[in-house]
This record gives structure tokens, sequence and C-alpha cells, in this order.
């Protein structure tokens, strides 16, 4: 037997199982979008993340179509890249062939050149930004997603910003991906409204029950029975 993959376009992210279909018609109801192809792109490691492929009837670009997505699907459901092509490759048979579809270009830098923050949000985000993407330091002219970020890490970017003590959204972070854009928008929170850590979990301490108290438990377990 030789297995040939699925059938259907049906692929698992981050533990989220995503119809690819799903994502292409809510992309072709982009204002500007003409077609859609959405794959899923494996980095060599296990990890895959969602890339959308669009032709367009007007100039559009990657952010603003992920904003537009935002407002209809689930965040892991957002591709984590959006690129806009002239023509979508075709087969002999005129169906998508989505072998030849071009790999998304990586990221250019880690983000740490550029403008330093110049607001305490811009710090804080900064820094949140960096931890949620792993690198050393982030400028407060770094895009999001043009450093790796995708669905899922926007997740944590949200959670990771309110333990900083400033409010965001999902939605916000696809509409302003940059530091400073999102920095403008964010909310300071008071320290009622910062996520609490976990409080830590100690062992109930042991209890000793003479056989006078054990004759009891037990007469008010018969009992409940």
């Amino acid at each position: 037997l030789d297995f040939l993959g699925r059938s259907d376009f049906q692929v698992k992210i981050r533990g989220f199982r995503v119809e690819l279909g799903e994502i292409e018609t809510a992309l072709a109801r982009v204002d500007g979008v003409s077609q859609a192809v959405v794959v899923a792109h494996g980095d060599g490691s296990g990890h895959h993340r969602l890339v959308g492929y669009v032709t367009a009837t007007r100039p559009l670009d990657s952010a603003e179509v992920r904003a537009a997505l935002a407002g209809t699907l689930p965040a892991y459901m957002v591709p984590a890249a959006v690129v806009v092509l002239d023509a979508l490759p075709l087969t002999a048979n005129g169906k998508v062939e989505r072998r030849a579809l071009p790999a998304p270009a990586p990221a250019p830098d880690t983000g740490a050149a550029g403008r330093e923050p110049a607001t305490p949000a811009e710090a804080a985000l900064c820094a949140v930004y960096a931890e949620v993407l792993g690198v050393e330091k982030v400028a407060a002219d770094a895009d999001f997603f043009a450093l790796g970020g995708d669905s899922v890490l926007s997740l944590r970017l949200v959670n990771g910003a309110r333990r900083a003590g400033w409010a965001i959204t999902g939605r916000q972070v696809f509409q302003h991906p940059v530091v400073s854009a999102l920095a403008a928008v964010a909310e300071p929170l008071t320290g009622t409204e910062k996520s609490p850590e976990p409080a830590p979990t100690e062992p109930a301490p042991l209890v000793s029950l003479d056989a006078t108290q054990l004759d009891q438990l037990e007469s008010l377990w018969r009992r409940r029975r």
C-alpha cells in the first residue's frame, strides 16, 4: 500500500484541525481579493504555519488582509502570512498547482535594529514582543508578523501584555502589528486588572482521626448514600 496523503485539505495546526477551504472562502470575501488559496508550510522541524496566496483587484498588503480575516475567523485559522501574486500557478487541467506556490519570505532580521521605545507602553510591548518571539531585543518600529509571529503567538502576546500592565486584543495585534502602533491603542491596567499569577499549591496537611471519629464519618457516609 502507498499512502498518498489525504484527499481533502484538512490540516492540523498547533493541535487544531483546520479546513483550508473555510479559510479560502473567508479570504475570497475580503475586499480586493480575486482568488485565494491557503496551504500549510512546514519549517522542517515539524512546525507548520498557514500561508495564504491571493490575487488582487487593487493594491493589497498582508497586514490589511490578516486584519480583515481576524474579524471573521478564530485566531488559529488566520494565516501567519499572506502572499499577493499576479496569478496563481495552474496545472494543465486548470486547477491550482499548490506545489508550485512560492514559499513565504523569511523574516529579514530579528527586529533589534530600529527606533528605541519612547513611551512606557512601547517599552513594555518591546519586551513582550522579544519574549514571545524568542529574540533578544525588539525595536519600537518592528512588525510582529514580519518577525515570524502567527495567530497562536498573538494570543501569548495579548496575555504577556496584560501581565506587563497593558490591555490589548487579538484583533488589535492584527490591525496594528508594529510595536509603536499597538502601543498607541493599548490601555493601561490597574493592579487589580492584571492577570494574577497562579497561587502556589501546597499539599493538604495530614489529619489523624481516632476510632470514634472514623465511626462518625462512616455513619455520615452511609446516611448520605
